[in-house]
């Protein structure tokens, strides 16, 4: 396989991505309970906020976030949240939150969020990979450009994000290599 070939294929799966819906924020409008992964920096947490309390007031919020941002998430979360937090590194492991896993299961959450610091999620596979593990059905991501982008099939999204990546490393293995020799 050729390099324009890879690169044919790495279009191919951009468009793939980028081509997840951006929703409006009224898709909420009349939701009960909602979970947050906060993945992202404050700013884009707060602004996350910020619009989803603007739609509805009432809606009762899960956050899981680090241990470390517990005060600053309370803060921007106000009434009707519950502020879950974890101590094992920045890292956002399944394997390690199998408790609020089952926790969250329990608690009848009508609608799925996740956070990014960038355009497409990625670099946060490990979390779209404990979202998974929550709920099967769609979830939702809010992007450091404000958009809320809806991921119908987030294992599905989940394994290309996964492609991408392993393409763009032997991509630049390709390009080290053709340097050198």
């Amino acid at each position: 396989m050729h390099i324009e070939d890879i690169c044919g294929v790495f279009e191919n799966l951009y468009t793939r991505l980028r081509s997840v819906e951006i929703v409006d924020f009224s898709i909420v409008q009349n939701v009960q309970k909602v979970l947050v992964i906060r993945s992202a920096d404050m700013t884009t947490f707060r602004n996350f906020m910020k619009r989803l309390r603007d739609v509805t007031p009432d809606v009762y919020i899960y956050v899981i976030t680090h241990e470390i941002d517990r005060k600053d998430v309370i803060d921007i979360c106000g009434k009707n949240s519950e502020v879950i937090t974890y101590r094992d590194g920045g890292n956002y492991d399944a394997a390690k939150l199998t408790e609020v896993i089952k926790y969250i299961q329990g608690q009848a959450v009508e609608e799925f969020f996740l956070l990014y610091n960038n355009r497409f999620g990625i670099g946060y596979e490990n979390v779209l990979n404990l979202l998974s593990c929550i709920t099967q059905t769609t979830v939702y991501a809010f992007n450091c450009y404000w958009d809320l982008l809806r991921i119908e099939k987030p294992l599905l999204h989940l394994e290309t994000l996964k492609l991408i990546n392993a393409i763009a490393d032997w991509h630049w293995e390709y390009l080290v290599a053709h340097e050198e020799g």
